[in-house]
């Protein structure tokens, strides 16, 4: 077996559990997948994203970088080493069927293995200090309140504006880098374990020179919420790539 073949195992054992050299079930797998590059955006061609549908995955226009992030569930600065042909205006669009019954925590397994067997994607994984941001209680307490709501729900009518029900601590700072407010990971470093009901009002940066009452972001969660975003460095998982190639189309 090559060198190439050996490391695609690797990588797919790591991050599904298996151990190369022991007995394992074959990763998850699209049943069929076409994967073509993405002709320039217009006219018809204008979808930019991923549809998951029963039994039927559509990622249109999508770089690799975009691929890694949805497969791994990372976010972009988390993924490192990508060749510079792959960046933009390079994308891909990838159709693939499965049975309709499939788990939804499925699909990014099959998209891995997709990713290592069309594009022979071999990577890594390490854990680096990084800058990150604490979300810790502020000196004067915590203003939150704890919830009562049936279920979790979260409403984003506007930039700089959420409401929030049913909330952990947990989930508020995974929302900071992928909703784009903060540009490094937010932990939760708060020791609050309850599921809590608040609203939050911040002005976002680039709007700063206009005429808005609402504060900063970090001003606004202190004020708010009883909470302080503190910048650390902190250990963070990144996924280094080692090799990857362009796949021929079919």
């Amino acid at each position: 077996m090559s060198k190439s073949i050996l490391g695609i195992v690797a990588v797919i054992a790591m991050w599904t559990g298996g151990v190369p050299g022991q007995t394992a079930k074959s990763p998850p797998a699209f049943e069929v997948a076409s994967v073509k590059v993405s002709p320039p955006i217009g006219g018809k061609n204008t979808f930019v994203g991923m549809k998951i549908e029963p039994g039927h995955l559509l990622a249109a226009n999508l770089g690799l970088q975009v691929l890694m992030i949805r497969a791994y569930g990372l976010s972009g600065d988390q993924i490192i080493g990508i060749p510079s042909e792959f960046r933009y205006p390079l994308a891909y669009e990838i159709t693939a069927t499965y049975p309709a019954d499939t788990a939804n925590e499925q699909i990014p397994l099959m998209l891995q293995t997709l990713l290592a067997d069309r594009f022979k994607l071999v990577a890594h994984r390490e854990t680096r200090a990084a800058p990150i941001y604490a979300l810790v209680i502020a000196k004067n307490g915590s203003k939150l309140k704890v919830s009562d709501a049936d279920k979790m729900s979260t409403n984003n009518p506007r930039r700089g504006h959420i409401e929030y029900k049913k909330v952990t601590m947990a989930t508020l700072a995974s929302h900071f880098l992928a909703s784009g407010w903060t540009d490094r990971p937010v932990l939760d470093k708060t020791g609050l374990a309850g599921e809590y009901d608040f609203v939050l009002d911040w002005t976002p940066e680039d709007l700063k020179s206009d005429d808005h009452s609402a504060p900063s972001l970090f001003t606004a969660v202190q004020e708010q919420l009883g909470l302080k975003l503190e910048a650390q460095t902190g250990p963070r998982e990144f996924l280094i790539v080692d090799h990857v190639e362009k796949p021929s189309e079919n």
